[in-house]
């Protein structure tokens, strides 16, 4: 008596696959996203990555990686496990989160567009006040001048009337100067906030695409801002002092302001360019481990 074994292989289509994502907790932005796909198959499936609204596929293969997972990158995927039988698909969503960088520079960006109105608003009210205290002084002195007997007596001799003159002109242009000055000092706070906010800007936008610089960020971004508060509280002493008389307008020099203004812009560009300068150290020794550690 003879017995025959007989062996089949048993052919089936893929089972709906299974996606794992690592790590498993949120993404954040800018962070390494891998993806594996696992289907039951007889024989083995092909796996294809898609994502939705694209034609084309993202990846082939049972695992798919995003090095640098940015806003982007959210949405619904699905993976595609198949063999001669059938097709079968499985789909997820893949959401990210800011990172901690990114959350830090909206949070001062958010702060500093709220700061911008009140600072405003406090420029206008102090440019109000010195433009009063200007009138007053000036209505002030017309109104002595007119009281004076001595200006009225048309009986004086040619030299008291010339020296009379030469007061009324000193007075006049004393006024003139004083509002120029005041005009000046307000158009280089101006200068100053149009400066430090443009350089803010820039610094903020390029940490935006920079990994791994929160610190050399948050010491660029700290230096400014003391600095703009630093001169913005001497610009407001000086002007508190012309205002209330305390400083004699005949004493100013616009030169000095325009120096100061210019010198301004130099020191927010210095600022600005080592802070580009420590991004990109920290950014080409980010990109240098990641390779390392990849070797």
């Amino acid at each position: 008596m003879y017995e025959v074994a007989c062996m089949y292989e048993v052919a089936y289509a893929p089972k709906l696959p299974s996606v794992s994502v690592s790590p498993s907790a949120e993404i954040e932005e800018g962070s390494s996203v891998t993806l594996t796909c696992s289907s039951d198959a007889n024989p083995a499936a092909n796996y294809t990555w898609y994502k939705e609204d694209e034609d084309s596929p993202k990846a082939s293969g049972q695992i798919f990686t995003i090095t640098d997972f940015r806003a982007e990158h959210s949405g619904s995927y699905s993976c595609g496990a198949q063999n001669k039988l059938r097709r079968s698909n499985s789909t997820f969503h893949l959401i990210v989160v800011a990172g901690s960088s990114t959350m830090i520079v909206n949070i001062i960006r958010t702060r500093v567009l709220m700061l911008i109105p009140v600072f405003l608003l406090s420029l206008w009210t102090r440019k109000k006040k010195a433009l009063r205290s200007t009138t007053e002084a000036h209505e002030s002195e017309e109104i002595e001048l007119d009281s004076d007997p001595e200006y009225e007596n048309d009986s004086h001799t040619a030299a008291q009337t010339e020296d009379r003159g030469a007061g009324r002109h000193g007075v006049k242009s004393s006024q003139i100067i004083y509002k120029v000055m005041a005009f000046e000092i307000n158009k280089t706070t101006i200068v100053v906030t149009g400066a430090f906010l443009d350089a803010f800007q820039k610094v903020a936008d390029m940490a935006m695409g920079t990994r791994g610089a929160t610190k050399e960020i948050g010491s660029a971004l700290t230096r400014m801002c003391m600095r703009h508060r630093s001169i913005e509280s001497k610009l407001k002493l000086f002007t508190t002092a012309l205002s209330e008389g305390l400083v004699s307008p005949l004493e100013l020099k616009m030169e000095e302001w325009k120096k100061v203004a210019s010198q301004l812009d130099k020191d927010h560009a210095k600022e600005y360019k080592k802070a580009r300068a420590d991004i990109k150290k920290k950014s080409s020794d980010t990109i240098k481990l990641q390779k390392k550690v990849k070797k």
